[in-house]
């Protein structure tokens, strides 16, 4: 396994399993090589991945885990040097002829986007000017409740941004989970990305504010590994 991520471990009533991922284009595959693209340590935890801004990728083959999720949460730690490739790059992208994304944008300068799409208006937030911070690490969160169709951002445990679509989500069950980058290999993570995270539900304002925390996994399985915090880690073998 190239890459493991947790999915839903600190809810256990929201655990998904286990997917894996492919690390395409990447200079260095083998643990800790510290390139500029490729694993690399430190992370915010242990190991993190190094994307390149160029064309990096990881893929998780669509499968019926991650596909269609109504509401969800995507989270992540990162730690971009710049906005990416085309100032758009991609932290998570899951696309078929519905989608989910979540990046960093250039409109408003040097911030975090996230859209979902729905059969009448989409959901779209989009987060202040200036909100990334480049050459650090930050606890970033999208959230969907399909309930309200309200679509949520947040950095380090605040909301920093929100909006609300109409309709139904559609499918995205014909596209592949990319982290780093889009399917196409055209919006590429310039920076590190550590301890992705997927959940089947919105997490509450509280509930990210833990994930944003960095208190341990209390209810979590063992994905690839625990560190000495006993957060869950990611790893290659």
């Amino acid at each position: 396994d190239v890459f493991d991520y947790p999915v839903a471990p600190r809810w256990a009533a929201e655990f998904l399993g286990v997917s894996t991922g492919t690390l395409g284009n990447f200079a260095c595959t083998t643990l800790n090589c510290n390139a500029t693209s490729g694993w690399t340590t430190p992370g915010q935890f242990a190991g993190a991945l190094n994307f390149d801004g160029a064309n990096d990728i990881v893929t998780v083959p669509q499968n019926a885990t991650l596909n269609d999720l109504a509401s969800f949460t995507y989270s992540a730690w990162v730690f971009p040097r710049s906005l990416g490739e085309g100032s758009v790059g991609r932290i998570i992208d899951k696309s078929g002829s519905g989608y989910k994304r979540f990046r960093l944008d250039k409109d408003p300068a040097s911030s975090f986007y996230g859209e979902v799409r729905l059969g009448t208006t989409n959901a779209v937030a989009a987060a202040p000017a200036n909100s990334d911070s480049l050459n650090q690490w930050q606890h970033v969160v999208m959230t969907f409740d399909n309930t309200t169709k309200v679509l949520r951002i947040y950095k380090n445990g605040v909301q920093i941004a929100t909006g609300t679509g109409a309709g139904n989500p559609q499918s995205d069950a014909s596209g592949d989970f990319v982290i780093g980058n889009n399917a196409g290999a055209s919006a590429t993570f310039d920076g590190l990305i550590d301890d992705v995270m997927v959940y089947n539900r919105a997490l509450t304002a509280q509930e990210v504010q833990t994930l944003a925390s960095g208190a341990p996994d209390l209810a979590a399985p063992v994905i690839s590994g625990q560190g000495a915090s006993g957060q869950t880690t990611t790893a290659a073998t």
